[in-house]
């Protein structure tokens, strides 16, 4: 059963477990670590999905953080396992997509729901603050579906401000890898990732990555190696961190270089497969072992 948030799925997943007799395992996307805020939690920490997890043979994370918190939940750490995620690599044609219209280096590429709770607005106060701290002044590129909290944040900047703040919307998988390519790091602030795929696109093309001390994304960025983690929410913290890496491109390059062999070893989809296939045949070997304990 894939994702707790999806309530019908999960109890008829355990259900047909039950009637079946056969094992139930979970992958749940929990947006558990560090400052979750209060409405996030309880969506996934309500009695009815606990039961199910409880009653789970195997619990698969996504980080390392995800599978704490499902520990901190009253889980036997012997049922929870971290697998991780894998990317796709980008495709093979970029050379012939142009980059979008209104970028300017240094770029700063955002992917994901331009929203509150993922960050967006944060990482555009950001960018606005560093006007005059960093020559040239950055562009934040934000791609992907437009919420109406960032809209309503947009309508309060000037002409000159939303020239800063391109929002290139949703695009396809070439245009996200060649802003990628061309931007100077990635950023997701995001409180409402139990992991952050697009982090392994980033480093793929061995950008360094800010994220947010929050959900997932602990477990995913390792601070200082392999990018930067900031609080949540606070615009100031994250301009710094720009800042840091705009000013010192060996700092970039190194953290970016981290990345890159940290995906290209652990999160690649045959990696991530290869650990999965492994928990099922164990799980798999010891339901056939218990049942064959209590056979007639």
């Amino acid at each position: 059963v894939y994702n707790l948030s999806c309530d019908y799925q999960l109890v008829i997943g355990a259900h047909l477990a039950r009637q079946h007799g056969i094992p139930l395992i979970i992958t749940p996307f929990e947006h558990l670590g560090a400052n979750v805020s209060a409405r996030v939690t309880r969506n996934i920490t309500m009695p009815h999905q606990l039961s199910m997890l409880h009653q789970a043979e195997a619990v698969l994370a996504l980080p390392v953080a995800e599978a704490e918190g499902l520990v901190a939940l009253g889980l036997s750490p012997d049922v929870v396992h971290a697998v991780g995620s894998g990317y796709d690599p980008a495709p093979d044609d970029l050379a012939q997509v142009p980059l979008p219209e209104g970028l300017h280096a240094p770029v700063v590429a955002f992917v994901g729901r331009i929203s509150l709770d993922k960050g967006a607005i944060t990482a555009a106060q950001a960018v606005l603050a560093l006007d005059g701290a960093s020559a040239p002044a950055p562009t934040l590129a934000l791609m992907g579906p437009l919420d109406a909290s960032f809209d309503r944040y947009y309508r309060t900047l000037d002409e000159r401000q939303r020239r800063r703040i391109v929002l290139l919307g949703p695009v396809s998988e070439a245009v996200k890898h060649v802003v990628l390519e061309a931007a100077e790091m990635l950023v997701l602030p995001s409180r409402v990732d139990s992991f952050g795929i697009v982090f392994l696109e980033a480093w793929a093309h061995g950008k360094p990555v800010i994220g947010a001390r929050a959900g997932g994304i602990p477990g995913v960025i390792d601070d200082g190696v392999d990018g930067l983690l900031v609080p949540w929410g606070d615009a100031r913290a994250l301009s710094e961190a720009m800042q840091f890496l705009l000013r010192d491109p060996s700092l970039a390059f190194r953290l970016g270089a981290a990345g890159r062999q940290k995906t290209a070893s652990r999160f690649t989809w045959q990696a991530v497969y290869a650990n999965t296939e492994r928990i099922y045949q164990q799980v798999w070997q010891a339901h056939l072992a218990q049942h064959e304990e209590t056979a007639p």
